[in-house]
């Protein structure tokens, strides 16, 4: 069907925008996405697969990737937080007061449902790269938050060492990587390439830098708020739409 230039694809990709839209304002809003919205809307994602895309199959199995994959890391990363993000003194405080020690959600139901839904319209392929460019966008957004934090509670300076070391480590592990490609190929045509590659390196070290910040100022956040990760995963949905490098590996990709 086209109308006027609008063809069923059009359509769909509209609807597919419109709600994760409307799921990342209700997470902003109210840390809450809306089971009411996203379930009805993986049916309308695998109809429109099956129907249009031909890709039902990979539709559905990128809807049991994600139960899995955030399944798994809502129980591992649980495990990980109460480990090592959470002081010893305060799991001692809580265990005293409530018995046991409360239980921080890394990640929600909600999240799974959006990467499902994610997956109903693009299929695996995609959601496998929105889940990467979603991993990038939620470490921003966590050391954002955690800066708000520290500057609030007038702690900011203790940011910048685990800052520094988290960029050092990220930038030599690329120099490391672009040093062994120059032991296995052409080191005239490596030379060529290391322009790219320190502008790689840089990418890389201002993630590892982020990752600094969070993971090495943990005990000094006091914030108990969760981060709205519809935001991130709708960000790497959106950039799905448009880019399949994964397609483009294994079958030239759409």
């Amino acid at each position: 069907m086209s109308i006027y230039g609008i063809d069923w694809q059009t359509l769909s990709m509209l609807y597919f925008v419109t709600v994760l839209s409307c799921v990342c304002i209700s997470d902003f809003k109210r840390r809450l996405i809306p089971h009411a919205i996203t379930y009805p809307s993986i049916i309308v994602g695998i109809l429109y697969s099956t129907l249009y895309r031909h890709d039902g199959i990979g539709a559905l199995a990128g809807v049991g990737i994600s139960y899995i994959v955030f399944d798994f890391s809502a129980f591992y990363g649980q495990i990980l937080y109460t480990k090592f993000a959470v002081p010893i003194s305060d799991r001692e405080e809580e265990t005293k007061s409530n018995g046991n020690s409360d239980e921080q959600e890394v990640i929600g139901g909600g999240d799974a449902v959006l990467a499902a839904l994610i997956a109903s319209f693009l299929g695996w392929e995609r959601l496998i790269y929105a889940l990467i460019v979603s991993t990038i966008v939620g470490g921003i957004m966590a050391a954002v938050y955690r800066l708000r934090d520290l500057q609030r509670s007038q702690k900011i300076e203790q940011c910048c060492k685990p800052s520094v070391i988290g960029f050092a480590v990220a930038f030599a592990a690329v120099l490391l990587c672009y040093a062994i490609f120059v032991g296995l190929f052409s080191a005239g045509k490596m030379l060529e390439l290391l322009p790219a590659w320190l502008m790689l390196a840089g990418a890389v070290g201002v993630i590892g830098s982020l990752a600094g910040i969070v993971l090495g100022t943990s005990s000094e956040s006091k914030s108990s708020k969760s981060i709205p990760l519809a935001f991130a995963l709708s960000c790497g949905g959106v950039i799905a739409m448009f880019h399949n490098p994964l397609g483009l590996i294994l079958h030239g990709g759409n």
